[in-house]
């Protein structure tokens, strides 16, 4: 009896034997590709978070070469300060309106020297009038305005743009009126025939009537109205100094 069930035991047996194999072999097969898996992952996140310090420590090489002008002060750009003189408020047809532009820096309220400085006289129905000076070593920059015979009557609106490489450039408004003299009894006005106004630096005007060249001349823009209006500073009556904020 049992002589003849011992082969259906034993393949029994080896059969059983061969299944636990297949088993702990499959379990250790699966034990190794999760152990390869979780060094892969491992080191993938190395590789990032090596790769990520890398990219921040050049940023910050980058950053200490590079002038920041929001937190290195020797980089920043300036302000300008910016005071109109006008001589006179009421200017009579046929005569000269005086005007200084004084700039300063609005920090340390020192003058500054060799800003380019633009005046645009923008008259009410003629075409605008225009010249453009530096500031000497006083920082200040003058102008004379004169008005024609026949140029029409009212409100003149003034704008200087002043500019210079450190400093943000900055416009800022005035005016004067042009009226009617004592003497002067035509009812007629010029109106869009051309500008009623011819500005010039004062520099340049005395060097032409001493018969020298010199540049910031008048220069007469066309139809419309003055040029370098953006940005419009404060505007204020004229006869007075006129800072800007």
């Amino acid at each position: 009896m049992l002589d003849h069930c011992y082969p259906v035991t034993l393949t029994r047996l080896k059969f059983i034997c061969n299944a636990f194999q297949c088993g702990e072999d499959t379990y250790i097969k699966s034990e190794a590709s999760e152990s390869r898996s979780k060094y892969s992952l491992l080191v993938t996140a190395l590789i990032v978070l090596t790769t990520s310090f890398s990219l921040l420590l050049i940023g910050s090489v980058i950053s200490t070469m590079i002038p920041n002008p929001i937190t290195n002060p020797a980089y920043a750009v300036e302000e300008f300060d910016i005071n109109i003189d006008v001589e006179d408020n009421d200017v009579e047809r046929g005569d000269i309106q005086h005007m200084t532009v004084t700039v300063r820096n609005v920090d340390t309220n020192d003058r500054v020297s060799d800003a380019e400085v633009r005046l645009a006289v923008d008259p009410p129905d003629s075409d605008s009038s225009s010249a453009t000076d530096e500031t000497d070593n006083d920082g200040e920059a003058r102008f004379d305005v004169k008005v024609d015979d026949d140029a029409e009557t009212g409100d003149y609106d003034i704008d200087i743009r002043v500019s210079k490489n450190g400093y943000d450039t900055k416009t800022v408004s005035t005016s004067f009126d042009v009226i009617k003299g004592d003497d002067d009894d035509r009812d007629s006005d010029r109106n869009g025939d051309g500008s009623s106004v011819t500005v010039s630096a004062a520099a340049a005007a005395a060097a032409t009537s001493s018969g020298s060249s010199a540049s910031g001349t008048a220069v007469g823009t066309g139809s419309g109205g003055a040029g370098g209006t953006s940005n419009r500073g404060p505007s204020g009556p004229a006869g007075a100094s006129v800072s800007s904020p």
